[in-house]
């Protein structure tokens, strides 16, 4: 009974270090388009399936989608946790499928996440990889907008990593992109997100977040044929212009 009062009193009077900042998602929304592309077919070249997911929901799950009719296929994966986020974007090409022109898969995929933090400490590292795509993300300070971060890398099998600093009673936002379509056969880009002395809270939706994932539920239903269209339409419904 001593020994447990002296360890609570120690407890009680020592300073918590290293305390652990906490990033609360205002809003999270995940947006791609994959598919396969066979010029030689007849009619129309390109097959293209697209999907939308609310990071608010999501319950930090893993999830894996592909245009499966076609055997080069385009596809995209996501696999999320309290302190990291993994994007992948890829495509597949088949080599010997009896055409004459041989085809090739492409995929796109779009992650827009707001969030605030509540105490210090808390850093955040973005790391790109492209093979054959491209891949380019944002972080926006929307508390400080003097405060602006660009990521990017060309193609080839390149990493670039970034650490930021995250301010307490600041809110935050990034927009990554990638970007996969070549004549190739499983090369990805990767977008990969981690965080040091902090934790992601994923909390109700509230009413913007309801508003903005509606909008861009309505870009998906209303997407045209080409997957450039369909990313320009989502790309005004997050941004509002």
């Amino acid at each position: 009974m001593i020994r447990f009062f002296l360890l609570t009193l120690l407890v009680v009077i020592c300073p918590v270090s290293n305390a652990s900042a906490i990033l609360k998602t205002e809003l999270g929304v995940i947006s791609a388009t994959m598919g396969s592309a066979y010029p030689s077919l007849p009619g129309s070249p390109v097959y293209t399936e697209s999907i939308l997911s609310d990071v608010l929901k999501s319950n930090f799950s893993s999830e894996e989608y592909n245009s499966t009719p076609y055997p080069n296929l385009g596809w995209v994966r996501w696999d999320l946790s309290d302190q990291r986020f993994g994007f992948q974007a890829g495509q597949e090409v088949c080599i010997d499928c009896g055409f004459d022109n041989q085809g090739y898969g492409f995929s796109n995929l779009n992650f827009l996440w707001v969030f605030s933090v509540e105490g210090d400490g808390g850093v955040l590292q973005q790391d790109l990889f492209s093979g054959t795509g491209t891949v380019k993300s944002t972080l926006t300070d929307l508390t400080d907008s003097s405060a602006f971060t660009g990521l990017s890398v060309p193609s080839g099998f390149q990493y670039a990593g970034e650490k930021t600093n995250l301010l307490n009673d600041h809110t935050y936002m990034i927009h990554a992109s990638l970007s996969n379509q070549a004549f190739g056969d499983g090369f990805e880009a990767e977008y990969f997100l981690s965080l040091e002395d902090a934790k992601i809270t994923i909390p109700e939706p509230g009413p913007l977040s309801l508003l903005l994932f509606g909008l861009a539920a309505i870009g998906v239903v209303r997407k045209k044929a080409s997957p450039l269209q369909y990313f320009r339409h989502l790309t005004i419904s997050f941004w509002g212009h």
